[in-house]
């Protein structure tokens, strides 16, 4: 039985290639499954047809999207939400990630390069396959029935990871520095 609120974010602009249309059927697939959630999109202006389905499939009450001026208060967001889903086609930048991840946020990422090597799936967040919307919202489902130590476990190993990557860049940027 589902506890609370599930808050959802993410962040992007809406090009196909940031999989929103896959996102937004996955958030239908929640309502579906009498899941609660609140799903927040900071993008800038939505296409027509990101609002048309957000209509058609009547989650006008489930999804709020934002401005790209509220990126001011990611942190705020970051700390007011469950989950950061990232629903990318192909590879995108990972800061958005690697922020979430050091703020213990859980992530749900897509399967692409780059953000692969760094989410590891059921360890210190969860990876989908790309254009999947059944495995988001499965995902999601499965985060959202985590007892709080499991929550705990995987926001403690995402930040981890973050810790030793930065600790990996900096000795990288060291040594390149020592060898000049």
């Amino acid at each position: 039985m589902q506890k609370h609120l599930l808050k959802i974010l993410s962040i992007g602009t809406f090009k196909f290639m940031n999989g929103y249309v896959f996102a937004i059927n996955a958030m239908k697939e929640l309502k579906d499954e009498g899941i609660s959630f609140k799903y927040t999109i900071i993008g800038g202006d939505p296409t027509e047809e990101i609002l048309f389905s957000i209509k058609d499939l009547g989650l006008e009450g489930d999804i709020s999207i934002l401005d790209h001026n509220e990126l001011a208060n990611l942190n705020d967001h970051f700390e007011n939400s469950d989950v950061l889903l990232v629903s990318y086609l192909h590879h995108e930048s990972t800061d958005v990630v690697l922020k979430a991840m050091s703020s213990e946020m859980i992530v749900i990422t897509t399967g692409c390069l780059g953000i692969i090597d760094i989410v590891k799936n059921g360890e210190n967040g969860f990876v989908v396959p790309i254009m999947d919307a059944k495995a988001i919202a499965n995902t999601l489902i499965r985060i959202d029935s985590l007892d709080d130590m499991n929550r705990e476990l995987i926001r403690e190993q995402a930040k981890k990871t973050v810790e030793t990557l930065t600790t990996q860049l900096e000795v990288a940027h060291n040594n390149k520095l020592a060898s000049r």
